[in-house]
């Protein structure tokens, strides 16, 4: 017997094991598709779906798609096209479209590809979007808009680069002197570093999730991940030591802490400022960078000069602990905790391989050299089962 199934597909009338005939529907192959509640594990599904899916990056995948519809549905003589085939001439012919202004004005077909990539699979079509001849298309794509902006008198591929040293020493000294709204901006700033957080990841940041323990030991509660929804609920723990200071001597990690503490005083609550001021936007992660972006130029970009063709952001804090950290020996394991990637080649490969060129700087090394080989990362009290910082020692 084959008939319509009632939520989808079509029902299959097989022979089980002993003989007795029992009637299945056909394999679920669209996610998420309409009739998933009604089917066994359909509402747990969805749970763990939710959990999965990022929803800054879906808002982003939601807006290529509908370009992708339009591009679809213009289609070719009157006729459209199918939406779930990708074929190479329809992606060469897609990346034309997207050259339209009017359409788009992102020079990168990098989130387009992935935008469509889960789209398809997300129809049980699989990942086409890939090989070399989509590599190239999205190659020539950035190349022909970059074009397009010179010709415009526009500033093209301009290269991020890690934070000067003197950014960092410039934000230690006004964390000294500001008071109100800026002491939050600088401190905002000095915990990015300190922490090597994305700007999202301060978004985050609630009442009670940044404090000093018992030990003087900064603690740090992070709650929003790239790529890790778990922590919503489980957050990464984070602790750094004190430096080792004396009588005559300020460790520069001390010396930040003093920032953290004054601010503690002032501006109580001064860690949830990012999330204070893009919590009403719909895309967190790009307001997060923006934000801390433009604040990090408004408050070091006079004391700080950075050569032609560069720019300096947000995410050059991150750039800038790593490399300096490599560049001192520190342990790479650490580093990886600190910086919370999953793995050690993604950090190598994105974030200290791509900066040759960053020189061995001495205050930086300080300031992170709670990470060297030996040196105490977390106490024992402080191990947690979630794989973050989980030795005392390596």
């Amino acid at each position: 017997m084959v008939g319509q199934h009632p939520a989808q597909g079509r029902w299959l009338r097989v022979t089980a094991a002993g003989g007795e005939e029992r009637e299945f529907g056909v394999e679920p192959t669209t996610l998420a598709a309409k009739g998933w509640a009604a089917r066994p594990g359909g509402e747990g599904a969805a749970t763990l779906l939710s959990m999965a899916r990022n929803t800054d990056t879906a808002r982003k995948y939601a807006r290529v798609l509908d370009k992708w519809f339009l591009f679809c549905e213009t289609g070719y003589l009157g006729r459209s096209y199918d939406p779930l085939v990708f074929t190479l001439a329809k992606w060469w012919l897609f990346a034309g479209f997207m050259l339209d202004p009017e359409v788009n004005r992102d020079k990168d077909l990098n989130v387009v590809r992935s935008a469509l990539n889960r789209f398809f699979e997300d129809n049980g079509r699989g990942r086409p979007a890939l090989g070399l001849t989509v590599r190239t298309v999205i190659n020539k794509f950035k190349v022909h808009m970059e074009d397009l902006k010179r010709a415009q008198g526009e500033e093209v591929a301009l290269n991020r680069q890690p934070c000067p040293e003197a950014a960092f020493t410039e934000l230690l000294l006004l964390g000294k002197e500001v008071g109100g709204q800026k002491l939050r901006k600088v401190s905002s700033q000095l915990l990015q570093l300190i922490g090597w957080f994305r700007s999202d990841s301060l978004t985050g940041f609630q009442l009670g999730d940044v404090y000093f323990s018992d030990d003087r030991w900064l603690n740090i509660l992070v709650r929003k991940v790239k790529m890790q929804p778990e922590r919503r609920v489980h957050p990464a723990h984070i602790r750094i030591p004190p430096g080792r200071s004396t009588t005559t001597f300020r460790h520069v990690r001390d010396r930040v802490f003093d920032v953290f503490r004054r601010a503690d005083e002032l501006v109580p609550g001064w860690y949830c400022y990012v999330a204070d001021v893009v919590a009403a936007k719909k895309e967190t992660a790009s307001a997060a960078a923006s934000l801390m972006t433009s604040d990090l130029r408004e408050l070091v970009g006079m004391r700080v000069i950075v050569p032609a063709g560069v720019v300096m952001s947000s995410h050059s804090w991150r750039e800038m602990a790593a490399v300096s950290s490599s560049r001192a020996g520190w342990c790479l394991f650490k580093m990886m905790r600190r910086g919370l990637w999953k793995r050690v080649e993604t950090m190598i490969a994105n974030y200290i391989d791509p900066f040759g060129y960053f020189p061995f700087v001495p205050v930086l090394a300080e300031l992170y050299d709670d990470l060297e080989p030996g040196a105490a990362y977390v106490s024992g009290a402080h191990v947690r089962s979630d794989g973050i910082a989980d030795t005392a020692r390596l």
